[in-house]
């Protein structure tokens, strides 16, 4: 972003021999690019260029492609748009293409629309100083075989040499359709539709323009072979139009655009084909423009617009972009190229410094609002940055004033070259009169509304200060220019994060998440500054870009000293640090080992871990639960749901049974075909009492589950093409009452029975090999647990793998405490605990889930994944929820007791706009490992609670996602871009 020319720095002087046009040392000279609007007119729609109101000055108006919809941008005399605005009711039919210009009378311009009927509309009478059309009329109506082909193109231009402007329309085709005007002193403009001998059907860009002493407009065009051609349409009485021959001017760039107006403000036109103007539209008094852009810069434009914004008697150079933006909206800007002469007092409306604020404002020349910018500290060759603080009456003045100046300061100390030479952006901070108490309602209803006051829009920033805890505050308009703060008693430039959102900053560095290398104040993981030391709090240079990170692809060499990373090793992520030269090692997976290369971690978890996209899949009133059928090459996912009876509650029980059905996962790449889901197939059509346990053994995926004589065992099969087959249910005797878990403990099948907090656990082995299954003798195991338990295979050491099971103990309504135990040995002969381990944190008393998977570093017992709810604590604790629904919790276990006694806890996390912000449910989720990765599933609360429950599947549970992310140049971007983009336009 910092080696970005958002603007082409250098002024195009144009000497033109004028000829009979004026004297020899006479220039034109062409700005550098002004920003004019930003996000408007963007999409799918018609930008257009013309004097609604006959003031002088060009404005722009926007019709959308839908329903014709016209916005209005006029040009006010301050030097920037007014605020846009509907200019009439919509059209209610799609506009196929629109031109501005004087049919009816000189002095203003008409919008001309074909709308997909056929009809043509002129419509005008907008008057001087208002923003609304009051005359609109249809002027001709095409037959319906004979209406333009779209997308077309429409042009104003006295075809005929009788003084009156023609309509001229170019189909998607090349086909030229001619409307004469033939409206007489009194009436209403008329056109009759004239057909035409001769098409450019391959013509790149097409305009008009009157040359020389030519009685008629001419059209330009590039042809396909790249040649600048220029011919007339001549007309005989009765006949059709025919175009004449046309003549080469010369050769253009296969990525030149064109443009064609009055630049020099003479009678005859001028024309711009890429970065060379051909004066009088001879190739012969062509010059060079070097402040437009390259091709490679202009390869985002549409079509070049030609008006006098100014009114300087000129035509100025619009350009309308649409280009990719990195996601920071840039890329729909329209620029202006303003054009004058050396005589002109004005050489347009231009804010060289790129902050927004005109040359002639900042000289004193003009007042914005009654602001006079000299007197405030503005001063041209600078960046300035003007904020109207505003307060309630009972904010701490001094502390408020010590607060800004920190802001002050800290803005003049960045790193942003001048024209003058300084260094930094001048920040004049205007207190105005504090607002009554009374008014704090209304102050939060009205904000946009009463901030900044209207004469001072476009001009100034408004940052208002609450009262500490005032509701409402810290936030701020993106792009904008106003926001609300709240002073601390420790002095922390608590404005400088919202005024960043007012210059266009978000919260990732427009990145699809954050990354822990955006070492910024916006970033929420260093907003309080880096190592949570507010003198330490800064908008990033960007200088860690190229350190770009891939949580799938991780490198753990960085390649820079650690100084410049030492942050990371502090809050909020306390990643381990060891320096290595110019270059530092970093344990991204948390295992112990530095310096490994391709890992996949999930590192920017300080807020939330997210699964990736999420893909709605059905209801559940039971546990989701996930199992990987035939893990390999040919994996396949299976999930199982829990369905109500109908009218029941939102919980299975034996006095609520309900039925269990199976989705399967149908797609081959979970980026692209993560909704391909089979149709639901019944498990077990009724009686099913709580939640499901799956395990996969022996080619097949084994389901258990509880209903009111006990519980059942079923076996799934899938054939080539997927298809699920559902075996008969094997009841498991004297097992009424229990909550199965099902693990594939090495070639063994094992079921866990938990009956009640006060009973032991009970296991069982399965026999899968013969129909139907067999089931062992139930033996007790020594532990107890507040919930059901879950359980999972570990690593094979001698010949035997242990089971990992998890307790939980302590009052479903209190605080409570949840152990990880390792079970060895064989079942009825020395089966046993041999290891227990405490999961620092109180978790939600429901049932968890809970992974392993080898890790180097970790030793032989590899790493436990463990799933629940709970409240997730930023300094990496866990503390009970008080609500059913809770925040989803995964705990990992990582090389480093002294941290979180070896667990790192992350928050699984939705944006805002998702069903649930916090990822919020009343059980665990589903999970298992697939595609090397996490497949996840969880039912989550939503805001409308007849949705509750809804099911959501991701295939990045790990958190680590397939997206690159890394620093962001703040700096360059604020001082650049924000400045000018957040104040573009005024208000009447």
């Amino acid at each position: 972003m910092s080696q970005q020319k958002w603007q082409v720095g250098l002024i195009g002087i144009v000497c033109l021999l004028l000829g009979e046009a004026g004297s020899a040392d006479e220039v034109v000279t062409l700005s550098p690019a002004q920003l004019w609007t930003y996000r408007w007119a963007a999409g799918n729609g018609c930008l257009l260029a013309g004097d609604a109101d006959g003031d002088g000055r060009a404005d722009l108006l926007a019709l959308t492609n839908r329903d014709g919809i016209a916005e209005i941008a006029r040009t006010s005399a301050l030097g920037k748009p007014i605020r846009p605005v509907r200019a009439r009711p919509p059209f209610g039919l799609p506009p196929l293409t629109a031109t501005f210009g004087p049919f009816t009378q000189p002095g203003a311009d008409d919008l001309v629309v074909l709308l997909d009927d056929g009809s043509v509309h002129v419509v005008s009478g907008m008057a001087t100083g208002t923003s609304r059309f009051t005359s609109d009329h249809t002027a001709v109506r095409f037959p319906q075989g004979e209406i333009p082909e779209g997308p077309a193109r429409a042009y104003a231009a006295d075809l005929n040499g009788d003084g009156r402007l023609d309509l001229l329309i170019r189909g998607a085709r090349g086909r030229l359709h001619v409307m004469i005007n033939e409206r007489t002193n009194g009436t209403s403009v008329r056109f009759a539709i004239r057909s035409v001998v001769g098409e450019l059907p391959r013509a790149r860009q097409l305009e008009v323009g009157r040359f020389g002493d030519d009685s008629c407009d001419s059209l330009v065009w590039i042809d396909q072979g790249g040649n600048l051609r220029r011919a007339q349409l001549r007309f005989e009485a009765g006949g059709p139009g025919r175009l004449d021959p046309s003549s080469s001017l010369l050769k253009a760039g296969a990525d030149d655009h064109l443009a064609v107006g009055r630049f020099r403000g003479e009678k005859t036109s001028d024309i711009i084909l890429g970065r060379r103007l051909l004066a009088a539209g001879d190739p012969a008094k062509g010059v060079d423009l070097p402040a437009l852009p390259t091709p490679a810069q202009a390869r985002g434009d549409l079509r070049w617009l030609v008006a006098d914004v100014d009114g300087n008697g000129r035509d100025d150079l619009i350009r309308q972009r649409s280009a990719p933006d990195s996601g920071t909206g840039t890329g729909h800007d329209v620029l202006v190229h303003f054009a004058s002469l050396p005589d002109d007092r004005a050489k347009g409306f231009l804010a060289s410094d790129d902050d927004g604020l005109l040359d002639a404002w900042k000289s004193g020349a003009v007042r914005p609002g009654g602001l006079d910018l000299p007197a405030l500290g503005c001063k041209p060759g600078r960046k300035d940055l003007i904020v109207e603080i505003e307060r309630f009456e009972n904010v701490d003045l001094k502390l408020l004033e010590a607060e800004v100046e920190v802001t002050v300061r800290y803005f003049a100390s960045l790193p942003v070259k001048n024209r003058d030479g300084s260094r930094g952006i001048a920040l004049h901070a205007v207190y105005r009169d504090p607002t009554p108490r009374s008014e704090f309602d209304d102050v939060i209803r009205r904000f946009d509304a009463r901030y900044p006051p209207r004469p001072h829009r476009g001009v100034v920033h408004t940052m208002f200060c609450g009262g500490p805890g005032d509701p409402g505050f810290g936030v701020a308009k993106m792009m904008g220019d106003n926001g609300r703060f709240t002073t601390n008693p420790q002095i922390q430039d608590v404005m400088s994060h919202e005024l960043g959102h007012q210059l266009g900053l978000n919260h990732d560095g427009f990145q699809p998440h954050n990354s822990p290398t955006y070492a910024s104040m916006m970033s929420y993981c260093y907003q309080n500054g880096l190592n949570d030391l507010p003198d330490k709090k800064q908008f990033s240079d960007g200088l860690l870009g190229r350190a770009a990170l891939n949580e799938r692809l991780l490198s753990e060499r960085l390649p820079l000293s650690i100084e410049k990373v030492a942050f990371l090793n502090g809050s909020p992520y306390h990643f381990r640090l060891r320096p290595a030269g110019k270059s530092t090692l970093i344990d991204w997976n948390w295992n112990g080992v530095f310096g490994e290369e391709n890992v996949t971690a999930d590192v920017n978890y300080s807020h939330g871990t997210d699964v990736g996209p999420r893909y709605a899949v059905g209801r559940s009133v039971t546990t989701p639960v996930l199992v990987t059928h035939a893990p390999g090459a040919g994996e396949r996912l299976i999930l199982i749901l829990g369905r109500p009876a109908p009218g029941r509650a939102a919980e299975l029980s034996p006095e609520q049974p309900g039925n269990l059905r199976l989705r399967v996962w149908e797609g081959k790449d979970r980026d692209k075909d993560g909704a391909r889901w089979s149709t639901e197939v019944t498990i077990e059509e009724s009686g099913v009492t709580g939640d499901p346990s799956a395990a996969y053994l022996g080619g097949a995926t084994w389901i258990a589950y509880p209903t009111k004589v006990g519980i059942a065992l079923r076996r799934v099969t899938l054939d080539p093409a997927g298809k699920p087959s559902v075996g008969p249910a094997t009841p498991i005797p004297t097992s009424q009452g229990a909550e199965p878990t099902l693990a594939a403990l090495g070639s063994r099948l094992v079921l866990l029975l938990w009956r009640s907090p006060d009973r032991p656990i009970g296991v069982r082995a399965l026999g899968t090999a013969g129909s139907p299954p067999t089931v062992g003798r139930e033996e007790a195991t020594p532990l107890t647990s507040l919930v059901p338990v879950a359980a999972t295979a570990g690593a094979a050491r001698r010949g035997v793998t242990p089971l990992w099971m998890t307790t939980m103990e302590g009052p479903r309504d209190g605080d409570t405490r949840t152990f990880i135990h390792r079970l060895e040995g064989r079942l009825g002969k020395d089966f046993r605990e041999t290891a227990r381990e405490p999961i620092p944190g109180s978790f939600t008393p429901h049932r968890p889930t809970l992974l392993w998977t080898p890790e180097r570093g970790l030793g032989p017992d590899g790493r436990l994944f463990h799933f629940s709810g709970g409240t997730y604590e930023m300094d990496n604790r866990v503390s009970r929820a008080r609500d059913p629904w809770a925040q989803q919790i995964v705990s990992m276990q990582i090389g480093y007791p002294e941290l979180g006694g070896g667990w790192l806890h992350r928050r699984y996390y939705l944006q805002p706009g998702q069903p649930s912000d916090d990822f919020l449910s009343r059980s665990a989720p589903g999970v298992c490992w697939f595609g090397g990765d996490i497949a996840y599933a969880n039912r989550l609360r939503d805001a409308d609670p007849s949705q509750d429950d809804s099911v959501v599947v991701g295939f990045y549970g790990s958190g680590a996602l397939p997206e690159p992310m890394g620093d962001f140049d703040d700096i360059t971007f604020l001082s650049e871009i924000g400045l000018g983009h957040s104040l573009w336009y005024v208000t009447e």
